[in-house]
């Protein structure tokens, strides 16, 4: 069950990695859309490699970067998602308090009316 779930979620952080590098790989090197996508998908599997194997010696040092640009990307995905969803409640929540404060002015001023 857990190499099930491990397999699930490494296809999917691939996924990811393979559209993410696609684009500057394409744009930087000039290519075609085959050489760029076949690029784009040895970059994805060294970086899948390297974060779901713990390799010891020379190739766990070359992978480590991978592993590194690999985490990377999927932070400065994630983070973006993380961040519009706390704002959104700060404004909310900022909403309703801006709305009570209104309220409350209105009630003091009509209270000084009478």
């Amino acid at each position: 069950m857990l190499n099930n779930i491990e397999t699930v979620v490494l296809v999917s952080i691939f996924v990811i990695l393979l559209l993410v590098i696609f684009k500057p790989v394409k744009s930087f090197f000039n290519l075609d859309i085959l050489p760029s996508c076949i690029l784009s998908v040895c970059v994805s599997a060294l970086c899948i490699i390297g974060m779901s194997r713990s390799l010891k010696g020379l190739p766990g040092i070359l992978l480590m970067s991978y592993a590194a640009l690999a985490i990377a990307v999927f932070l400065m995905l994630l983070l973006p998602f993380i961040w519009n969803c706390l704002k959104k409640t700060k404004d909310c929540f900022s909403g309703y308090t801006t709305h009570k404060d209104e309220v409350s002015r209105t009630d003091s001023k009509q209270l000084r009316r009478k």
